[in-house]
């Protein structure tokens, strides 16, 4: 059998020693030391790892989180600028290039993407990424209903080729754009009145081209404040006019082709200085000129004169061309 080991104690006073005695109270004291102790150490490790590791850890997960949400900001205020550019063109395939080929227009619950993909998505669960993950899906659908269409309007325009020659939709002049169509204060009377055209500054004797295929109708001095004008019917439910002129080129009954010569800006009739008053009509209605050659303007002065049809200022205008504003 093994021998039980035996615990002893020196005294100091005698010099000898003494066998110890063991007992209960002594042991709980060693156990109680000994567990305090591993306590100790336990939640001095605990701290040191929270500071050293996980603080540091939540410290770099808010840092790529500010990021994160700042990269989707940024997203969203380019998505605002697509979207506002596709509504655009949206509006001109909608209003101007489906009716004159005859097309179907897009429908809002296609545009919307009313049946599809966004319907997988829930918009309320305050998702941010899942959010921008719907619009840009949303904008691709649309993208791709657009395409669609115009790929139909190229192909009725093939079709209908000689037609769409007729339509007026190219500058009439090379001049600066500086009044839309629409109410807005005349600058001599002062009044608030509709302004049934769009005018263009430029210098007297500055050409003046036809914007589509037709026959002059009218060419002479008119009333109403337009001066030395010119009528062109181009036989499709359009007409347009030329004011403020100084000298024309073609007679009454002339046949004229989009981009031809036609002839000369000038300063008659109600105007305070040289520009071209340019006008069409549908159907017996002057409706916006704008929108027939938008793809001849920047997306700035498409939306400034289509959003305001009053004209610039005359320091403006004098920057520009060095006269005084127009009618």
């Amino acid at each position: 059998m093994p021998k039980k080991k035996l615990a002893y104690y020196y005294d100091t006073e005698t010099c000898t020693y003494h066998k110890a005695k063991v007992t209960g109270w002594s042991v709980l004291q060693k156990l109680g030391g000994f567990a305090l102790l591993s306590l100790i150490v336990v939640l001095v490790t605990t701290r040191v790892f929270n500071v050293f590791f996980v603080d540091s850890r939540s410290a770099i997960f808010v840092v790529e989180q500010d990021t994160l949400y700042a990269r989707i900001a940024m997203v969203n205020d380019r998505l605002d600028v697509h979207e506002e550019q596709l509504a655009e063109l949206l509006s001109k395939d909608n209003d101007i290039y489906l009716p004159i080929v005859g097309g179907d227009t897009i429908t809002a619950a296609n545009w919307e993407y009313a049946a599809g993909g966004a319907a997988l998505f829930d918009a309320n669960r305050n998702d941010q990424a899942t959010e921008v993950f719907i619009r840009l899906e949303k904008l691709r659908h649309q993208t791709k209903v657009l395409r669609q269409s115009y790929q139909s309007v190229a192909t009725k325009v093939v079709s209908q080729e000689a037609g769409l020659k007729s339509v007026p939709s190219i500058l009439p002049v090379n001049g600066a754009l500086i009044s839309g169509f629409g109410t807005r204060r005349h600058p001599i009377s002062g009044e608030m009145k509709v302004h049934t055209g769009i005018d263009f500054a430029c210098e007297p004797g500055t050409p003046l081209y036809a914007t589509g295929d037709g026959v002059v109708t009218n060419s002479g001095y008119g009333e109403g404040g337009y001066g030395f004008y010119i009528d062109i019917d181009h036989k499709n439910g359009y007409l347009t006019k030329f004011a403020h002129m100084t000298s024309s080129k073609v007679a009454v009954g002339q046949a004229v082709k989009r981009g031809q010569l036609i002839g000369y800006s000038g300063n008659t009739g109600l105007s305070s200085g040289p520009h071209l008053h340019y006008e069409i009509v549908q159907n017996g209605t002057k409706i916006d000129p704008i929108d027939f050659f938008y793809m001849d303007l920047s997306p700035t002065e498409y939306r400034r004169l289509s959003l305001d049809p009053g004209s610039v200022t005359k320091e403006a205008v004098k920057k520009k061309l060095d006269v005084p504003a127009m009618d």
